[in-house]
């Protein structure tokens, strides 16, 4: 196995997709989301405010994992099927898939860089999601201030990690060059 082949197909999938719109998409449908709940026109209930209980901060870490879960579980799975499928098509339209054949590039290669091609691009939109779930919730102006709670960057990596990247990952093999 030559990992450079790897990385060499893996580098061509991540130019060529920030020049298709898919993940610009994505990322702009996440900012906007957060900028909706941030400005407070979306919520999503949590706690028990209305019976008295305490409500959770808007960046404790069990709201935001409630937010990752609903907002990248109903959204990002249909994004990620779409990148690692259109990566065999993409060959077709580009006529690379001639040139593949004819080198001694090996299927275990070939999945490998077509993988990680398709992995870097929306590991690359969640980091932005990440940077603008901190400006939007941490330093967007608000009327309230005892809905935040301290800033904990931890709390804003732990429910990405933990619920979202693996979500992306079942996703990505399940569906990557079927």
């Amino acid at each position: 196995m030559n990992f450079s082949r790897i990385l060499t197909l893996a580098w061509s999938d991540i130019r060529l997709a920030w020049r298709k719109p898919l993940p610009l998409v994505l990322l702009v449908l996440l900012g906007v989301m957060l900028l909706g709940l941030s400005t407070g026109n979306v919520t999503i209930n949590g706690g028990g405010g209305d019976i008295g209980g305490k409500k959770s901060w808007l960046n404790s870490e069990t709201s935001l994992a409630s937010l990752d879960l609903i907002f990248l579980g109903l959204i990002l799975p249909f994004f990620v099927s779409v990148q690692c499928g259109m990566t065999l098509a993409n060959d077709e339209d580009r006529k690379l898939d001639r040139v593949l054949l004819s080198t001694p590039l090996s299927p275990l290669e070939y999945t490998l860089g077509r993988f990680l091609g398709s992995l870097v691009p929306l590991l690359a939109v969640l980091l932005l999601y990440v940077l603008l779930q901190i400006v939007l919730i941490q330093f967007y102006p608000r009327d309230a201030t005892d809905v935040l709670g301290p800033f904990s960057l931890i709390a804003y990596l732990r429910p990405l990690l933990i619920y979202t990247l693996p979500l992306m990952l079942f996703t990505e093999i399940g569906r990557a060059h079927v």
